[in-house]
């Protein structure tokens, strides 16, 4: 600056804003080569120009310079944390005081347990094409609680923090307790309970996961809305293993699974197949075959039912699973019983089998009353039936003369046998028996003297009157005599 040989003795400093006209602003001594505005309005616009003065007068005005009033803009407002589905998500307000400069950015800082704060992001004041009043802070889900607060910036710098925010981070629910599960026949019942923690924010649906005996893994079988705690699987199969786990869902996301519970559905088993009754002498031997399905069970054993008196079935018999034929001794030949069988698992009996009957019967008893009599050419053997036909009608008679092989004897539907191959005075013993068809009664025996050939024959129903008309002869011969020897007197 020159002076043209004067010193300067004042500086006159000159202010406007707009159009309005300079006016002197204040005049300072010549050692001051700066001024401090402080009678100015924030975000007003000022120009701004000063001049020298010696003795010989004032100087032209300086180049004018433009000034704004600006200051860091205040905190952002409203500033809120909200945990989502995949990150916490802050909003907030622009500040209410900008510092009379445009908002540039803002920065988000998360709060530490010591009080430090770490910015996690923020737009670069450099490069600012859209301010966000937004930002989405990516968290693991482990349920801890995080503390935030937000900054602005404007070009004369950043802002005091925000009122802090905060919000626990949620995270998925644990397993459901309690796992439970009960069979039944052709259905699996299954039960639980709550889980121990709903990860912050409510549990929306329950899933459900089987696995069939020989699959490898679990699979998906059902999605149940929050406050099912069952669940009725008729889709199963008695006799197959099924193995169920259970997980919960919040809007964070599915949750572990449960422990896994098995079991396998059972019904009753089938009848016992193949039931036969076979009758003998006394007795009737029972036997059957397995059920055509155990229900999904093993079988542990069979019962065996009688009916004799009435329509009702009376168990004779529990017996284990390898037993497949039962004996029921001590019967009456020739009456007819009927049986049925049970087979049993842990699910409990089945129904009867079909019922079979059968009659238990023996040889007959020998026959009764065997006699042999001579008809004058030939002997004649009578006889009467047994007196027990051993429960089953007689066949038959089987007569053997013992002075023949063994293997000549005559079999007769009759109660008689004429005997013609004979000599006189002869002696033959004769064996007899009746059978049916459980096989041969006990035999009978005679034996019988053919006459010699002048005597004659004798009817065998006149032999007692022969023995009669003598008795009668002998007592008139008696009487006679003694009438005689009473007349001699």
């Amino acid at each position: 600056m020159m002076d043209f040989g004067f010193p300067i003795t004042e500086y006159r400093v000159y202010r406007w804003s707009g159009d309005d006209t300079p006016e002197l602003l204040r005049i300072l001594d010549a050692s001051h080569t700066s001024y401090n505005d402080t009678d100015v309005m924030l975000g007003r616009g000022y120009s701004y120009h000063v001049t020298a003065v010696n003795l010989k007068g004032e100087s032209h005005p300086s180049v004018p310079l433009d000034a704004k009033v600006m200051v860091p803009p205040g905190p952002p407002t409203s500033v809120v944390a909200l945990a989502t589905e995949h990150f916490v998500k802050l909003t907030w307000t622009p500040p209410v005081f900008d510092g009379a400069s445009p908002i540039l950015a803002y920065r988000v800082y998360v709060v530490a347990d010591d009080g430090g704060a770490t910015c996690i992001g923020g737009q670069n004041v450099a490069d600012v094409a859209d301010v966000q009043l937004a930002f989405l802070h990516d968290v693991p889900y482990d349920g801890t609680v995080r503390t935030y607060y937000v900054t602005a910036v404007n070009g004369e710098g950043e802002s005091g923090p925000s009122d802090e925010a905060s919000t626990q981070v949620y995270e998925v629910p644990s397993a459901p307790e309690g796992l439970s599960i009960t069979w039944s026949d052709g259905r699996l019942s299954l039960e639980w309970g709550s889980p121990r923690s709903d990860g912050g924010t409510p549990v929306l649906s329950m899933h459900l996961y089987r696995r069939a005996e020989g699959e490898g893994f679990l699979s998906h079988l059902e999605e149940l809305p929050w406050g099912t705690f069952g669940f009725e699987d008729v889709t199963v199969e008695n006799g197959v293993e099924y193995t169920y786990a259970v997980s919960c869902s919040n809007l964070i996301g599915e949750g572990p699974m449960s422990g896994t519970v098995s079991a396998i559905p059972a019904g009753l088993p089938d009848p016992p197949s193949e039931v036969t009754a076979q009758g003998s002498d006394g007795s009737v031997l029972v036997s059957w075959g397995p059920p055509a399905w155990d229900g999904g069970r093993p079988v542990t054993g069979y019962r065996v039912f009688v009916v004799i008196d009435g329509p009702t079935p009376q168990m004779l018999a529990e017996l284990d699973a390898d037993v497949t034929e039962f004996m029921d001794d001590d019967l009456v030949n020739g009456r007819v019983y009927m049986y049925a069988v049970t087979a049993l698992t842990t699910v409990g009996a089945s129904q009867l089998s079909g019922m079979v009957e059968a009659r238990p019967m023996g040889p007959p008893t020998e026959p009764l009353g065997l006699e042999a009599f001579w008809m004058g050419d030939h002997v004649l053997l009578t006889w009467d039936a047994p007196e027990d036909d051993g429960g089953s009608s007689i066949t038959g008679y089987m007569v053997h003369r013992e002075d023949q092989d063994p293997g000549n004897m005559t079999m007769l539907n009759a109660l008689t046998f004429m005997d013609f191959d004979v000599e006189p005075d002869t002696e033959y013993n004769y064996t007899m028996y009746a059978f049916n068809s459980a096989g041969e009664g006990p035999m009978a025996r005679v034996t019988f003297i053919v006459p010699k050939e002048e005597e004659p024959p004798v009817e065998p129903e006149a032999v007692e009157w022969t023995y009669m008309v003598l008795l009668v002869v002998l007592l008139a011969l008696a009487v006679a005599l003694l009438y005689m020897g009473l007349r001699g007197r």
